[in-house]
């Protein structure tokens, strides 16, 4: 049997706050090196110190003092709406650069947040491969928990900071949203998957070697604005297909089918078989919850498991392998 595996951001939880916590956990986030003395202090870490301050500032001014629960949902539908203009305006510039360090802000936590998850991402990894084949695995997320553990084939042309392709593995692992470590030059559009964050102050490309470009970062936004089929994650979109497309079972882990992602869900009932099993792995408190209504009320014939994903994978708990 071959399954394909869909993660949402309850996969990284409790390593990672969900949605609703992670804008006030970003913003008020300090890495632990900064506060050493002896520590080593990036141009990274500097920026991020001065980048966070102006986003507090920003948003005290636009949702109040009490924004912790302000969704990211909320804030980029607002910014991708203002910032989506062919000839900016001086302010309309000004609320790009601001989206930009949101950007960066986001990736520099997802990067340095300290967790020590590995051998419960290896372990997972390893009881995927177990239970069935392994067709490939689908995420919604921007964190690399599972890219440090493992290589895999992202899809798309990945090169390293020296401008070298990135050499592909035979496990698919399609991010359909981005990752924190990837970034795409504006002048050639290749991605570069630098996890210190420096390409976020390079000005010229290890690939196509010009000179005067920038590295954004590439990250889908939760919104019901985004468009999968533009820009540099649309392949991965379509791969994302081919693989649906191919299994025998689909499995989400971790994840509450959310309205934001209603392209994802179109994808998945466009693609796959009609005897394809479906499966989405729930906790047990979810049983009355949200995303319980919206896979019962959207998705018929899904077998509804509410083991918890570690149950359902046999894995160790994190209790066990402290």
């Amino acid at each position: 049997m071959n399954t394909v595996y869909i993660l949402g951001a309850g996969f990284s939880a409790p390593y990672l706050p969900v949605q609703t916590h992670l804008l006030d956990s970003v913003l008020k986030f300090t890495n632990p090196q900064m506060e050493r003395p002896e520590g080593p202090k990036t141009r990274s870490d500097v920026e991020f110190v001065g980048i966070a301050a102006n986003l507090q500032q920003w948003f005290g001014d636009q949702f109040g003092p009490d924004y912790s629960d302000v969704w990211l949902e909320d804030v980029f539908t607002r910014l991708d709406h203002i910032t989506d203009v062919p000839t900016p305006r001086e302010d309309i510039q000004a609320m790009q650069q601001l989206r930009r360090k949101l950007d960066f802000a986001l990736a520099y936590y997802l990067r340095y947040k300290p967790y020590n998850t590995s051998k419960i991402m290896k372990r997972r990894l390893s009881q995927m491969k177990a239970r069935s084949v392994l067709h490939g695995i689908i995420t919604l997320n921007w964190d690399t928990l599972l890219q440090r553990v493992a290589l895999f084939n992202y899809g798309v042309p990945i090169h390293s900071v020296q401008g070298e392709r990135v050499h592909r593995r035979s496990v698919p692992l399609l991010k359909l949203h981005g990752s924190a470590d990837w970034w795409r030059c504006t002048r050639c559009r290749s991605l570069v998957a630098d996890s210190s964050l420096a390409a976020f102050f390079e000005t010229k490309c290890p690939v196509c070697q010009k000179s005067d470009t920038r590295f954004d970062s590439v990250l889908m936004m939760p919104t019901l604005m985004k468009n999968p089929m533009e820009g540099p994650l649309q392949e991965i979109w379509r791969l994302a297909f081919v693989l649906l497309a191919g299994a025998d079972e689909i499995v989400f882990m971790g994840y509450s089918l959310p309205q934001a992602d209603h392209a994802l869900y179109y994808m998945v009932m466009e693609a796959k078989r009609s005897n394809a099993q479906l499966r989405a792995i729930l906790r047990e408190d979810d049983r009355d919850g949200l995303a319980c209504r919206r896979f019962r009320s959207l998705i018929r014939h899904i077998d509804l498991d509410f083991r918890g994903i570690d149950a359902f994978l046999e894995v160790a708990s994190e209790t066990t392998l402290r």
